[in-house]
């Protein structure tokens, strides 16, 4: 066995981090994310969703318990009754168009009760046969129920222009933008010819909401199931276990579609993340969920879908030594001041003149340091602990130490300005709080041996309240 040298075992650097275990096997979310905007650029796509979006409201309207007793409400009736008598019955609305909604009637310019007819009564009619499988005994009026369906895709489609800050026809941002709304539960009834849905807040919470989200997740599969035909052949549809991909021949089968939305209901959770209900999901380990997120990148909207699909996941477990675990945390406490600021250059010194992070990190331009401690001592007393610091309203402490900008000497010279003060806190033990003049305010000695209770100190500075930059 050959034995190292003294000198050589010590040049050895230690590693920042080393595998424990190469293979670790753990049940967790595989997480995908895809742009919902590229998804949703072209008219087409945004035809097929709402033309979903019309199927799942017809499929949860029939599917509900309470359809008997929506069909014998006064206010519904009276609303019913005026459209079963009229076969011609045409709604005309700016929020139609023909671009997006597939049973727009040209010759009325709006969505007549008999173009929606056409479009849709082969799917009504197989969920009325379903729930008739179901319910021998019950007698179902199919004019009734069709224009209850009718009403309710009206209503669905106005509540999602009427969310939008545009027409929806226009661009695929503004139509994002209802659909994230109504994805959030987020209805505005602002036509009077919607009010009769007042008359039971369940046909928003049965029928409407869970429409928008059924409807989003069959085109995901659709648009993906495209997408993989295209690249991988026909035989990527017939493995099951592949739940992102479906064929869009099978939305134009209804036994198909119907089976579909039935399976998804057993096996996936749809809801936005902030609702309380997901976390619930995650906990109770669902299969499958799925959210639309809505995300500000460099002052941009935009909207993502999440999938999260549960299994099992292959992980390496690595051990960090401590000096990497302190810089990653030192770094995390910092980022907590810029949590509130939504710019993306929250986090550099030009934004942040309150609090100066790494005050020795040399400039891009210049690639000179900021400041350059004037002694150890101090640079040891305001280390890392001064970061944990925000300064609020009202704080006050000592000026210790002052950076002036374009001073001769390069360890009194600030970089950025303005002059920093390292300013000594009595609340922070062992440490200076570094401050840009603009954040703090000089208080003349009297001022300052006022609200020091008589405490003898040359200058003080009280801390304002610091807006987001």
């Amino acid at each position: 066995m050959t034995k190292h040298k003294g000198p050589a075992a010590v040049a050895v650097p230690q590693d920042p981090y080393r595998v424990v275990t190469g293979k670790y096997i753990i049940d967790g979310y595989s997480i995908t994310d895809n742009s919902a905007v590229n998804l949703l650029q072209v008219h087409e796509l945004r035809r097929l969703l709402v033309t979903l979006y019309v199927k799942c409201i017809v499929y949860y309207a029939l599917a509900s318990n309470k359809l008997q007793s929506w069909l014998a409400n006064e206010t519904v009736r009276s609303t019913l009754d005026p459209i079963v008598a009229n076969p011609r019955y045409a709604d005309v609305d700016h929020l139609f168009c023909s671009t997006n909604d597939e049973d727009f009637d040209m010759n009325e310019m709006g969505i007549s009760r008999s173009s929606f007819t056409e479009w849709y009564s082969l799917w009504i009619s197989h969920c009325i046969h379903k729930r008739t499988e179901r319910n021998t005994d019950e007698e179902l009026n199919s004019d009734y129920i069709t224009c209850l369906c009718f009403l309710l895709s009206l209503l669905g489609r106005r509540a999602l222009g009427a969310a939008s800050y545009n027409r929806h026809s226009n661009a695929a941002e503004s139509f994002l933008c209802g659909l994230h709304a109504l994805f959030k539960g987020d209805f505005r009834i602002t036509c009077q010819r919607d009010e009769w849905v007042f008359a039971d807040m369940d046909l928003l919470r049965c029928v409407i909401s869970p429409a928008v989200k059924m409807a989003l997740k069959l085109h995901q599969f659709t648009v993906f199931g495209e997408f993989a035909a295209n690249c991988f052949g026909e035989s990527i549809r017939k493995r099951h276990e592949l739940d992102h991909f479906a064929a869009s021949d099978d939305f134009d089968d209804p036994e198909s579609l119907y089976d579909l939305i039935a399976e998804h209901q057993t096996k996936l959770f749809i809801s936005h993340e902030h609702d309380p209900a997901w976390r619930r999901a995650i906990i109770a380990n669902t299969p499958s969920l799925l959210a639309l997120r809505h995300m500000y990148d460099e002052g941009q909207d935009d909207y993502k879908i999440i999938m999260l699909n549960r299994m099992h996941l292959n992980m390496r477990v690595i051990k960090l030594n401590r000096e990497c675990v302190r810089a990653f945390w030192a770094g995390q406490q910092q980022e907590l001041i810029f949590l509130r600021n939504r710019n993306p250059e929250r986090g550099s010194i030009q934004n942040a003149r309150q609090v100066f992070r790494y005050l020795n990190e040399p400039l891009k331009s210049t690639g000179e340091p900021l400041v350059v401690w004037p002694s150890e001592e101090i640079r040891q007393i305001s280390g890392r602990n001064s970061w944990y610091c925000q300064p609020m309203e009202g704080l006050m402490g000592r000026v210790m130490f002052t950076w002036h900008p374009n001073h001769p000497n390069r360890k009194l010279r600030s970089h950025i300005g303005d002059a920093i003060h390292l300013v000594a806190i009595p609340e922070m033990t062992c440490a200076l709080v570094p401050v840009s003049e603009k954040g703090c305010s000089v208080l003349p000695p009297e001022k300052a041996l006022e609200l020091q209770s008589g405490e003898n100190r040359k200058a003080s500075y009280l801390f304002h309240s610091y807006a987001s930059s």
